[in-house]
């Protein structure tokens, strides 16, 4: 059992470990009597096993002893009434007797075969049957992972791990996928993801295309084309295309269309797939309409219709002039209205010593209290009993 220990200390039966043991200790018992009474036993653990297992072989090595001992009394004995008789007859005796209990022996030992092997069957049917729920951890079997044959470098499917196969693969269906959940605060930028769509006439009627530079070709779905066209004639194709996850399609088949754009008129193919999407106009629809000019062209006109026209620059012009006052960055006086400081009648005045202003920003700091001065927001001094140094702090736009 400790031997058996040992070996699962890297097999990772988890709960199942006790009975895995108790499994293999029964299984690899070579004294089939004992197997047979652990078969026998109802809610069989590995501890019982192995308590039963040894008391049974104390007791069959103490009986195999008894018995050792009662054969050479016997034999004595034997030998003893064995020299009353005469030679001739006594040898006779022996030998007739001795024929009779081996035959005895053999007809007794035949039937107990027989008895032990459909006593043996039975009981490993029982033991099966009440253990049917084993299943290998790595290839899925009715057997034990000992037993498996799967060679150790088969690889999973699911999770690329070696020694067991994508169907036992314990990694399977773990919520790890909530790595590829789109998270709200990153849609700032959603209206820039717009699609670039054209419409165009196709067989005169009107039909909006996704303009896609990395498409050959123009695609439709069979279910559009049955939808809008049911009465074009298919043809069969042998184009070979490519998606963006690198997986090869066949389409199903092309129809040839009449597609008017401006003042061309054009018979253009458009082909036909099975997956259910939007009309999707390729490179070869794209390089003969000239639909990308056509998209710089509305791009440019969004940017016209924010630029004013002449009115609306001489309006504006005399916003700025009406509210100059606001909109200008000199400073401007308060009017109607004047601040008082209110102080406490015991309150003492506070003269606080100025820190030292840094060399790199000291001519700085001089220019923008002489703009203040002169702007009247600041008067000058010479003395003061209140005092209260300055904390200058560097703006784009007052230093630049």
């Amino acid at each position: 059992m400790a031997a058996l220990q040992k070996l699962s200390l890297h097999c990772k039966f988890g709960d199942y470990l006790q009975t895995e043991l108790r499994n293999q200790f029964v299984y690899g018992l070579k004294n089939q009597r004992i197997q047979s009474r652990l078969l026998e036993t109802a809610n069989l653990t590995r501890e019982s096993a192995l308590k039963i297992a040894c008391g049974m072989e104390l007791a069959e090595k103490g009986v195999s002893k008894l018995k050792e001992e009662n054969q050479l009394e016997t034999a004595v004995d034997f030998v003893g009434e064995g020299a009353k008789h005469k030679r001739t007859n006594g040898r006779e005796d022996r030998k007739g007797k001795k024929a009779n209990q081996q035959g005895q022996r053999k007809d007794t030992s035949s039937t107990n075969r027989s008895n032990f092997k459909q006593n043996n069957k039975h009981n490993n049917k029982r033991f099966h049957s009440k253990f049917n729920d084993i299943v290998c951890f790595r290839c899925g079997q009715a057997h034990l992972a000992p037993n498996c044959t799967l060679p150790r470098n088969v690889k999973c499917r699911e999770c690329g791990g070696f020694g067991h196969l994508q169907k036992v693969c314990k990694k399977k269906g773990q919520a790890h996928l909530l790595e590829e959940v789109f998270h709200v605060n990153d849609m700032e930028h959603l209206e820039y993801r717009t699609k670039f769509t054209v419409p165009l006439s196709i067989e005169n009627r009107m039909i909006k295309f996704d303009v896609d530079c990395g498409a050959a070709v123009t695609l439709v779905s069979d279910k559009w084309l049955k939808n809008h066209f049911p009465k074009l004639e298919l043809h069969k194709t042998n184009l070979k295309l490519r998606s963006y996850c690198k997986q090869n399609f066949v389409p199903l088949d092309f129809v040839k269309v009449k597609v008017k754009d401006a003042n061309q008129n054009k018979i253009l193919n458009i082909y036909v797939v099975k997956y259910d999407r939007d009309p999707l106009l390729g490179r070869e629809w794209i390089n003969q309409l000239k639909v990308l000019d056509k998209i710089k062209n509305s791009l440019r006109e969004v940017e016209d219709i924010q630029m004013l026209d002449a009115s609306g620059q001489k309006r504006l012009a005399n916003l700025f002039k009406k509210y100059n006052n606001v909109l200008s960055e000199e400073f401007a006086h308060i009017g109607k209205f004047k601040a008082k400081l209110r102080l406490k009648p015991e309150a003492k005045p506070i003269f606080i010593k100025n820190r030292t202003v840094p060399f790199k920003i000291l001519e700085k700091v001089e220019k923008e209290l002489e703009r203040m001065v002169d702007a009247g927001i600041l008067e000058k001094v010479e003395t003061s009993r209140w005092a209260t140094p300055i904390v200058p702090v560097l703006k784009k736009r007052r230093w630049n």
